[in-house]
C-alpha cells in the first residue's frame, strides 16, 4: 500500500469515528427518552449515522482493498443515497406542524430500487471486469458499457440527491422558522439556528464536491479537498449529537383533544404520555367516570380567569408533558405568551416555570405514596411526574425549599 492510500485511510477515518460515536451516543441515551417524539428523533439519527459510517468505511475499503470493495459496492451505493433521505426525514420530523402530512416513505423507494438493480446486475458481470472498473474508477469497459456507466454515476447521483434533499430541507426550515418566530417570538431562534448551521455545512459540502470534480486533477488538490470535506462532515455530526442530547429543538405539533379519566392519581398515570403514544393505548369503555373535554371550553377570549386556568391544569394535566411550554397555552386561551406570563406573576406571585414545577412536585409526591410507585426508580417517577431530567427536578425542589425556609424565618 502506497503512502497516498495510507493518508487517505487516515483522513477518511475521521467521519467514520464521528458517525460511529454519534450512533453509539444515540443508542446509549435512547432509554432516557422522555417522550415518543424524542425516541423517534434519535431512532432516525441512529440510522443516519449508520449510513454515514458505511459510506466512509466503504471509501476506506476502496483504498485498502479494491477486491473487497467489489462486494461492498451495492451497499455503498445504497448508503450514499439513503443518508440524504434519512437526514431529510429527520429534519422533516423536527420541523413538522399540525398541518403537515406524515413523511412519505416513497422517498426510500428509489434508493432501494437502485440497490436491487446493481446488486442483481453484479451477479452477471465477471469478477475481472468489475475489478477493472473499480481499479480504474473512470474507465468504461466497452463490452459492459452500461454497467460501467452505472457504476461511475454513483458520485454524480450522490451530489444530485444531496442537492435535492438539502433544497427540500431548506424550504421546510424556512417556513418552520417563520411559524416559530412569528407565532412564538424571537427567543425561539435558538431552536432553529443549529439546524440552519447543519444545512449551511451541507451546502458547502456540495459546492466543494462539485468544484473538486470539475477542477484539474492533482493529488495534493484532492487530498486537501478531502481533508476539508471530512472535517465539515465530522463537525456536522458533532453538532447534531450535541443538540439532540441537549434537546435543543421545539416540536410544535400536538394533539388538541385529550381523553381524561376522572379517578385517582393511579388511574391518570398515562395522561402525560405524548399524543402519538396515547393513540396506541387501548381505548377505555365510556362510563360515567369518563368525560371528553375540548380545549375550546377553556378559551375565554376576553382574558384569563383564575378558576378556569386552574381547572385546565387539573383536568388536562399539561405539566405531565416534559416538553410543555408557556407557548402551548396560546392557542387554547387565545392570548399571547406575555399576557399569560403576566397573569401567572400577578395571580400567583411566581414565574410560569415555577408554577408548572409546583404541579410536578405535587404529582411526584402522589406517585411516591402509591403502592405502584414503591418499586419504581426515582428516574422513572420523575418522568411520570413530568420532569425532563433529574437536574430540572433538583432545581425546582431547591427553589421550593428556599421559599419554605424564608417563610419559616419570617415566623
Amino acid at each position: 500500500m502506497d503512502l497516498e492510500n495510507v493518508l487517505a485511510i487516515v483522513v477518511y477515518s475521521v467521519p467514520v469515528y464521528s458517525s460511529i460515536t454519534g450512533a453509539l451516543l444515540m443508542m446509549l441515551t435512547y432509554r432516557d427518552c422522555i417522550s415518543y417524539s424524542e425516541s423517534r428523533i434519535k431512532f432516525l439519527l441512529i440510522f443516519y449515522y449508520i449510513f454515514a459510517s458505511f459510506i466512509w468505511l466503504g471509501t476506506i475499503a476502496f483504498h485498502f482493498s479494491q477486491s473487497l470493495f467489489i462486494y461492498l459496492n451495492p451497499f455503498f451505493y445504497l448508503s450514499l443515497l439513503l443518508a440524504s433521505v434519512t437526514l431529510y426525514h429527520f429534519i422533516f420530523y423536527l420541523t413538522a406542524t399540525q398541518k403537515d402530512k406524515h413523511f412519505s416513505m416513497w422517498h426510500y423507494l428509489p434508493p432501494l430500487v437502485i440497490f436491487l438493480i446493481i446488486f442483481i446486475w453484479s451477479f452477471f458481470i465477471p469478477y475481472d471486469v468489475q475489478y477493472a472498473i473499480v481499479s480504474r474508477n473512470d474507465t468504461v469497459v466497452p463490452e459492459y458499457k452500461y454497467y460501467s456507466m452505472f457504476y461511475i454515476s454513483k458520485h454524480a447521483l450522490r451530489i444530485i440527491y444531496l442537492s435535492v434533499y438539502i433544497f427540500l430541507s431548506v424550504r421546510r426550515l424556512y417556513f418552520y422558522s417563520r411559524v416559530v418566530i412569528n407565532y412564538y417570538g424571537a427567543e425561539y431562534k435558538k431552536y432553529i439556528f443549529w439546524l440552519w448551521y447543519i444545512l449551511g455545512l451541507s451546502i458547502i459540502l456540495i459546492l466543494v464536491s462539485i468544484i473538486t470534480a470539475l477542477s484539474p486533477y492533482t493529488h495534493i488538490h484532492k487530498f486537501l479537498s478531502n481533508i476539508f470535506i471530512v472535517l465539515v462532515i465530522a463537525t456536522a455530526h458533532a453538532v447534531l449529537v450535541y443538540n439532540i442530547i441537549r434537546r435543543n429543538y421545539y416540536l410544535i405539533f400536538s394533539e388538541k383533544k385529550i381523553s381524561i379519566q376522572q379517578g385517582g392519581p393511579e388511574q391518570n398515570a398515562d395522561i402525560g404520555l405524548p399524543a402519538s403514544k396515547k393513540a396506541n393505548l387501548p381505548r377505555r369503555p365510556y362510563t360515567r367516570h369518563h368525560k371528553q373535554f375540548k380545549i375550546s371550553e377553556f378559551t375565554m377570549g376576553g382574558g384569563l380567569r383564575k378558576k378556569q386556568f386552574e381547572q385546565y391544569f387539573k383536568e388536562y394535566k399539561p405539566f405531565l408533558n416534559p416538553d410543555f411550554r408557556i407557548t402551548d397555552l396560546i392557542e387554547p386561551f387565545g392570548v399571547n405568551r406575555t399576557y399569560i406570563s403576566r397573569f401567572v406573576n400577578t395571580e400567583y406571585g411566581m414565574n410560569f416555570s415555577r408554577y408548572v414545577n409546583r404541579y410536578r412536585l405535587q404529582r411526584l409526591e402522589v406517585l411516591m405514596s402509591l403502592p405502584s410507585g414503591k418499586g419504581k426508580s426515582l428516574q422513572d417517577l420523575l418522568k411520570l411526574a413530568g420532569f425532563g431530567s433529574y437536574r430540572s427536578y433538583m432545581r425546582a425542589k431547591l427553589i421550593e425549599d428556599e421559599e419554605a425556609n424564608k417563610k419559616k424565618r419570617k415566623r
